[in-house]
């Protein structure tokens, strides 16, 4: 399954945020959730782990996923974000403008 989102822009560089997706919660990414990152060539690869050194943020309106600072400067998000769902994963790619 894959959801589309905009990228904003923080302090410089890109911020991709998801916040009480039902996709996201079904793939394993609930509040308080530990994950690991890695940055790859052509996209973001997310994989949930206890020992994960980032956390999923409990917010009012549901879990969130905020990823922003400059590593995301090395991806080209004004055609989008494509977030694709798996079990325990999330794999974060660039949007094609048409």
């Amino acid at each position: 399954m894959i959801k589309k989102t905009k990228a904003t822009m923080h302090r410089g560089s890109p911020r991709v945020w998801l916040q009480g997706a039902p996709e996201m919660t079904a793939a394993g990414f609930t509040a308080k959730a530990r994950y690991s990152i890695t940055y790859n060539a052509d996209n973001i690869t997310l994989i949930i782990a206890a020992d994960g050194k980032r956390g999923v943020s409990d917010c009012a309106r549901g879990a969130v996923l905020d990823i922003g600072g400059k590593k995301l400067r090395a991806y080209n998000f004004t055609g989008g974000v494509n977030w694709q769902f798996m079990q325990n994963k999330i794999v974060i790619t660039q949007g094609v403008k048409l």
